[in-house]
């Protein structure tokens, strides 16, 4: 059978499946392409496409040196670890997948959901797909949804990449069509917290993910292509913002995210995503920004929202870190975009008495709302001087006296 890309290196050799294995990735060349043909065992699978089956697992599957398959379906699959793939599961939980249909074209047949092992949880599981590939790699991903029982509609189904970044949300697919999703990825490392470690671990990526989910939803096949560095949004964000792990079975108000996090469903299907963002952290994370920063690049975007855990310095702590942002984005020809923190939402902030509600973090966006304002007035040391006059008076807010130096300097207009 013809492969769309030949000539691979061996990838690291199974060794029993304790969370993921490693693969070796070699560097493909721009459109470079890969074709998965979803399906039944036996299948006979269309030219130029590999063949993806009910059996196909990831961590036991190689072929022409390219790691690729299925997750969930192995009981060991729990040891995955959650910003892999983005998909927590408890010891225990597994689940199988089905196929149905047949033909020689990939259209013709496809995988779901099969039915749960005795002692599962009835609901929705992910159809979890996973291709070895290049760490700082950017594809062009298409995959073509469909319904697993023909005479039946598919209902809310949600598509993900990467760590379950939102693609398209509660779809409905009529009862044997077939919709094409469309989407840029690029696979980077990530700094996450790690409990069993006891710190902050880095992830270095080295696998595209895709997930679909929903009732009697199916997967027919997936299209991936190597691609130049597209534009991307890095994001910088605390736990208001970062990546959550799909908890299973899935539940939509339990699956909730962050907001950096579910951009990707708003963005145009040329552009990539890279949620850097963690629980807990704030815009002195500096370890978080460092990691992938020379990846960034003309043309990209800067996404910066932090606040909640300025709790000791406030927004007068805040501004001291946002020149750094700002010039590395400058240096590379890239867009800064601070973002301001999505506020509590607490009893004791609403006043019966005069009906009026009151933020507790709005001292954030308007300290970078001035902030951006002077960068545009007098560039990067006017910004400077305002933090530099926000640090001279100490404490945690800023004054209305600052402010009034700061109006003063944006009336007399660009300089």
């Amino acid at each position: 059978m013809k492969k769309v890309l030949s000539g691979l290196l061996s990838a690291a050799v199974f060794a029993g499946c304790i969370g993921a294995m490693p693969a070796v990735v070699p560097a493909a060349e721009t459109g470079d392409a890969w074709r998965f043909d979803f399906g039944p065992v036996g299948q006979t699978t269309e030219s130029g496409y590999y063949s993806v089956t009910p059996e196909t697992e990831y961590n036991s599957n190689e072929e022409d040196g390219l790691r690729f398959g299925l997750y969930g379906q192995n009981e060991n699959d729990y040891k995955l670890k959650n910003h892999e793939d983005g998909v927590t599961a408890k010891k225990g939980q597994y689940y199988t997948y089905t196929a149905a249909g047949s033909g020689s074209e990939a259209s013709d047949d496809r995988i779901g959901i099969g039915e749960l092992p005795e002692g599962q949880i009835d609901g929705l599981y992910p159809i979890r797909f996973s291709m070895a590939a290049e760490n700082n790699g950017y594809y062009s991903v298409k995959v073509y949804v469909t319904t697993l029982d023909e005479s039946q509609p598919a209902e809310s189904v949600n598509v993900y990449s990467e760590r379950r970044h939102p693609i398209v949300t509660d779809k409905t697919i009529a009862a044997g069509e077939t919709e094409l999703v469309e989407f840029t990825a690029t696979v980077q490392s990530v700094l996450v917290k790690d409990r069993a470690a006891g710190g902050t671990i880095t992830y270095d990526d080295d696998k595209l993910n895709v997930m679909v989910v929903g009732e009697n939803a199916a997967i027919s096949s997936i299209e991936v292509e190597k691609i130049e560095p597209a534009t991307t949004i890095w994001c910088y964000d605390d736990s208001t913002g970062c990546d959550y792990p799909m908890v299973l079975p899935y539940f939509p108000l339990q699956n909730y995210g962050g907001t950096a996090q579910y951009l990707s469903k708003y963005l145009p299907k040329d552009v990539a995503l890279v949620n850097q963002g963690d629980g807990g952290i704030a815009a002195n994370a500096m370890s978080y920004f460092n990691l992938c920063k020379e990846n960034i690049k003309a043309g990209d975007y800067i996404y910066l929202q932090y606040g909640h855990n300025h709790k000791n310095d406030g927004p007068a702590g805040y501004v001291q870190y946002l020149a750094e942002y700002y010039e590395w984005a400058h240096s590379k020809g890239a867009y800064m975009v601070y973002v301001g923190p999505i506020d509590r939402h607490n009893s004791s902030q609403y006043d019966s008495g005069t009906n009026t509600w009151s933020s507790t973090l709005s001292g954030f966006s308007k300290a970078a709302r001035y902030y951006t304002e002077l960068l545009i007035c007098g560039g990067i040391d006017l910004a400077k001087e305002f933090a530099a006059k926000v640090k001279e008076e100490g404490g945690t807010s800023i004054s209305d006296a600052v402010y009034e130096w700061a109006d003063g300097k944006i009336a007399e207009g660009i300089t």
